[in-house]
């Protein structure tokens, strides 16, 4: 996708995280989902899908232009879009989830990003964190996440042009 945004590619860990959210259904009615750095939102358009009540976010506000248009398109209830950069995170009401895929990819964003997870997920809430196995930030971003949260890890690997790829999961919860 050379000359494109970061945003506009369906990455393959986007697909897993929409899967996971597919076989993940809310535990409980009215179950609050944030997708982070949504981009396209097809993982929280596949929450919404499972039974979520989704608020999709990016920081650029042509980013939920398209998210709103898919949201549309897709007929779903309960989604909204806001924008959400994550230097000055807005004061919102918590989460039952939050997810991201491929959203480690600047270290200078790992301090904010674990400020969001403080402020706004609920105290007995869930994070799904989907990554390519090449992504080297990750391991960097766990080890800072691990003073506060239970990390538990799985792989899902599936080919997309010929090429075999391996997404990590990662599922956080506070340490009690």
């Amino acid at each position: 996708a050379a000359g494109f945004p970061f945003w506009v590619k369906l990455w393959e860990a986007a697909m897993i995280l929409a899967d996971l959210m597919l076989t993940t259904p809310p535990g409980k009615k009215d179950q609050t989902l944030l997708e982070l750095g949504a981009g396209l939102g097809a993982s929280g358009l596949a929450a919404a899908l499972a039974g979520y009540r989704v608020t999709l976010t990016d920081y650029e506000p042509h980013i939920l232009d398209f998210q709103r248009v898919s949201a549309a398109a897709t007929g779903l209830k309960g989604v909204e879009c806001r924008l959400l950069a994550w230097l000055k995170p807005p004061t919102l009401p918590r989460f039952d989830t939050i997810i991201g895929a491929e959203i480690l990819f600047r270290e200078e964003f790992f301090t904010p990003l674990l400020n969001i997870f403080r402020s706004l997920l609920a105290e007995q809430g869930i994070i799904y964190l989907a990554h390519d196995v090449r992504r080297q930030s990750l391991p960097k971003f766990l080890l800072l996440a691990e003073k506060e949260y239970d990390i538990a890890v799985s792989t899902r690997k599936m080919r997309n042009e010929g090429k075999e790829l391996t997404i990590i999961i990662n599922r956080l919860t506070r340490r009690s």
